[in-house]
């Protein structure tokens, strides 16, 4: 036998190359397991001391919830008034790049009164909006109504899309401003829609997609301590936050807002198109602020607010908000909830192929002369201000205001 070798009392041969092999494979599993140690040490100081930290996840979530593109929300909504009035709304919607849509189910009870409602929207990129109205000829069989009564096909409204086309929608918001330009002043108000749009147009993408904007929002918020979130537990729907705030701070959060570069971008935009020059921290007046808010200290007593959301400790994707107010005073008792829950990620809304124009149907849209009968047989063809006993001390001239508004 070799001199280099050894025999056991078995009669095993180890050899001392194999020795020396486990040996460097035990210091290269203790560096390793060192090495995976330090690693674990690491994350988890890394995870509870930054990542998990509540100003890291509240940031998160706030750039989350404006930056969201997809997903869906379920929105719950309930109201008790005076233990005989109950309202409860459910709403479901569904959002991406191309399309927005929302299913929104409401049932009200008051006494012996008690209907159920349901509407359906959906909007797409380009303008358009398609509205579904369930159930229309049960609504108002509840009131009363029917489709004869309004110069309706019911079997064409209920139950079926209709499209409410960009142009119908941009004509009508520029009718009521073209009424309102007629009375107000053209110092006062200058504009054209399109380019008074494009000033919220700039904020909105502010908003959503650049994270300096919403840096500077966030940090002002919280400097101004206006609202406070603190960590109070944690569930199925994430890490759960209690929502404080102290109205006596709004002060402070609106001259950081007004200090923004998104609201001087947003002042010199209307101020560009409208003519309008925009308030400016100067103009804020401290004391008549903080007295107008003296006024909410007297609901104190009567009110209660709580307010929890909820964000996900992983993808600090915010997940569910909930609010519960209370009121009880002398003559009202309200008892009020919402409830939304949040889901990141792709959503499947399909514009509807078949649907009918507004425009068709507004043209065959009619009042019948008795929905609005209520049994006066008077003749107000002489009708005469001066028959009757009107208190007219706050006005110059009643009858002369009167002719103003067009009566």
């Amino acid at each position: 036998m070799d001199n280099k070798d050894k025999v056991t009392e078995t009669g095993v041969e180890i050899k001392p190359a194999e020795k020396k092999s486990k040996k460097k494979l035990a210091i290269i599993l203790s560096i390793i397991g060192g090495v995976l140690l330090l690693a674990g040490i690491g994350f988890a100081i890394w995870w509870f001391a930054y990542y998990n930290s509540d100003k890291k996840v509240l940031s998160d979530a706030f750039h989350n919830a404006l930056s969201s593109t997809e997903g869906t929300s379920d929105i719950k909504m309930s109201a008790k008034i005076n233990d005989s009035v109950n309202v409860a709304l459910n709403i479901k919607t569904d959002y991406n790049q191309n399309a927005v849509s929302a299913n929104i189910d409401g049932k009200l009870s008051a006494g012996f009164v008690s209907f159920d409602a349901g509407i359906d929207f959906i909007a797409n990129k380009d303008g358009d909006l398609y509205v579904k109205i369930n159930d229309l000829d049960d609504t108002l069989e509840t009131f009363g109504f029917d489709g004869d009564d309004l110069g309706l096909d019911i079997d064409v409204i209920s139950d079926e899309w209709i499209k409410i086309g960009k142009d119908d929608i941009k004509n009508s918001f520029t009718d009521i401003y073209d009424n309102l330009a007629d009375t107000i002043p053209s110092s006062v108000v200058k504009m054209e829609t399109d380019d008074y749009s494009k000033c919220f147009q700039n904020v909105s993408t502010a908003l959503t997609t650049n994270k300096n904007t919403q840096k500077e929002i966030l940090n002002s918020i919280i400097d101004s301590k206006l609202l406070t979130a603190k960590r109070v537990g944690k569930d199925k729907d994430g890490i759960k936050f209690k929502l404080a705030g102290d109205l006596g701070n709004s002060y402070d959060l609106a001259k950081m807002l007004m200090d923004s570069e998104l609201y001087r971008s947003f002042s010199n935009c209307v101020k560009e198109t409208t003519d309008i020059t925009l308030p400016i921290t100067d103009d804020l007046d401290a004391e008549a602020w903080l007295g107008a808010l003296s006024q909410f200290d007297e609901l104190r007593d009567f009110f209660d607010l709580e307010i929890h959301f909820w964000v996900d400790a992983w993808s600090h994707q915010p997940t569910r908000l909930s609010i519960d107010v209370k009121v009880d005073t002398p003559d009202a008792k309200v008892d009020f909830n919402l409830s939304v829950t949040r889901t990141n990620g792709k959503t499947g809304i399909s514009i509807p192929k078949n649907s009918t124009d507004l425009t068709s149907i507004i043209q065959d849209f009619s009042f019948s002369s008795d929905l609005f009968d209520f049994g006066y047989d008077e003749d107000y063809d002489d009708f005469d201000l001066d028959d009757y006993d009107f208190d007219t001390s706050d006005l110059d001239d009643l009858d002369e205001y009167l002719n103003y508004l067009g009566y």
